[in-house]
């Protein structure tokens, strides 16, 4: 049998998170097994489907590294595969089940339906349709049709238990009764979600589903449409639902659900798809970075759990930072560019952007905290922290080891942040300074404050004139202060 699987998302909305998760484990599953992953787009819902909602979707299952064997946008030997394009198809196919007595024309009315509703709560019964129409006369019911009576079409539960073994949760059993007869074509002419990927997965030769537990109240009703097509079932895999931190669905609400946010505030698609590789599948391992090619070979179905999973956007910004950390130099620096405050870019050289970018990596969690880090770079010190001031030695100290310093780096051979920590050290050592005394001098006349990058990420980026000038501004500084017991000068 060949393996082939799908995703069949509805251009409603922006692109969630889980749809790429889904997506993700179905492409595994594919490459795992040699198999086909196909793209299908449910568009059946006409007043919320957009062409633009399609492509973002597209865009974004692109830029997440999601690819597809099939799909609208690059064709495939069962399309087409939009369901918008299908509807001839699904019409025919209910017509079918009602030629063959599996299927009978509705005339209830909505209000009807929701009174005969009412009525079965009180009573203490299930609450789905009662089959009030299932005996009307195919010729009675044609000609009310004939003569423009409003009608849907409902497939005809079949009474019996519907058992199933889904490949993430084990033996699943729903009892008969629990289902009601279903509407599958609406009044329109447009079928219901149910029918009509039922009728896709048969004609597109879907073998494996893996989806949404969401997904799983919907599967009696499909099982029930394969054995009355008399169609081979596919196998079913729900897999774990999605949470915000406060334990509810997972929605815009409540955290980081749809990629395009993600990819705004700079979350590496490698980083994303990693982290929700870990979310539902487990490795039985303490290993959490994990490379795409080592997905596809460590991938088994049978490491789908069940169990709700937290969306942890702390644990997602630690790998992204991960990913941050191993990027090769180009690939950082190209990647970071369009989340750069555009003031900062204007009259500066392409060589000190890429110096500061680079001198940031170590500090950025997402690509977007680089307009936290940046800012020292490109301008001095408008003000110093005076908290500060009781960790300087003498103004004439400080001036010789500022001195000293700038006269060693230029001697350097090598201009790494290695050897200009190691020529401090050394310096400090002579000038009998140490500690904070060595250290919070060299922050105060390249920042103003504590926080902030790495005095020797900010050296190497800003070279050795301009770390002269912001140790003058310094000493300037310093020189028209009035001493104040503030500053003591270590006297």
């Amino acid at each position: 049998m060949e393996i082939r699987v799908r995703i069949a998302p509805s251009p409603t909305g922006s692109t969630h998170v889980g749809l790429v998760r889904s997506a993700l484990f179905n492409q595994l599953f594919a490459e795992s097994e040699n198999g086909k992953f196909i793209l299908r787009i449910e568009d059946t819902d006409l007043e919320r489907s957009t062409k633009e909602s399609e492509e973002s979707i597209i865009k974004d299952l692109k830029w997440s590294g999601i690819r597809w064997d099939e799909g609208p946008d690059i064709g495939g030997e069962y399309a087409p595969y939009r369901q918008s394009e299908r509807l001839d198809i699904y019409r025919k196919m209910a017509n079918k089940l009602v030629e063959d007595g599996k299927a009978y024309y509705c005339f209830c009315s909505d209000e009807e339906i929701e009174e005969r509703k009412k009525q079965q709560i009180k009573k203490g019964l299930s609450h789905h349709y009662d089959g009030k129409c299932r005996s009307i006369p195919k010729e009675d019911a044609l000609k009310r049709i004939k003569s423009g009576e409003n009608h849907v079409i409902r497939f005809k539960a079949l009474e019996e238990d519907i058992i199933f073994k889904d490949l993430v949760r084990g033996e699943l059993k729903f009892e008969q009764g629990v289902v009601g007869d279903f509407i599958i074509m609406r009044s329109n002419g447009i079928p219901t979600y149910n029918f009509a990927v039922v009728i896709d997965d048969i004609d597109m030769k879907i073998s494996h589903v893996f989806r949404g537990e969401e997904h799983l109240s919907n599967t009696p009703k499909q099982i029930m449409l394969y054995k009355a097509f008399n169609k081979p079932i596919p196998e079913f895999g729900h897999l774990s639902i999605l949470l915000g931190e406060d334990r509810q669905k997972l929605s815009k609400r409540n955290g980081s659900s749809t990629v395009a946010l993600l990819r705004s505030e700079g979350i590496l698609s490698e980083a994303m798809i990693n982290y929700l590789f870990l979310l539902g599948w487990t490795s039985h391992s303490d290993q959490e970075i994990f490379k795409r090619n080592e997905m596809s070979s460590l991938f088994n179905c049978k490491n789908l759990v069940k169990n709700p999973q937290i969306f942890d956007i702390k644990k997602l910004r630690w790998i992204n930072h991960k990913y941050i950390i191993d990027l090769p130099d180009e690939s950082l620096v190209s990647r970071t560019l369009p989340f750069m405050d555009k003031s900062l870019l204007a009259n500066n050289s392409k060589e000190f952007i890429k110096r500061v970018i680079l001198s940031c990596r170590n500090d950025m969690e997402v690509l977007s905290d680089i307009n936290k880090r940046a800012p020292f770079f490109f301008k001095e010190p408008e003000k110093y922290d005076e908290t500060l001031l009781e960790f300087l030695p003498k103004i004439d100290i400080l001036e010789k080891l500022f001195n000293e310093y700038i006269a060693r780096l230029s001697k350097l051979e090598k201009f790494e942040k290695q050897e200009m920590h190691a020529t401090l050290k050394a310096l400090g050592k002579e000038l009998q300074i140490k500690g904070k005394q060595l250290f919070i001098p060299m922050r105060l006349a390249l920042t103003g404050q504590e926080e902030g990058p790495g005095v020797y990420d900010i050296i190497y980026a800003i070279g050795i004139d301009n770390t002269k000038i912001r140790f003058n501004k310094l000493i300037l500084w310093l020189s028209k202060r009035e001493i104040t017991d503030e500053y003591k000068m270590n006297k």
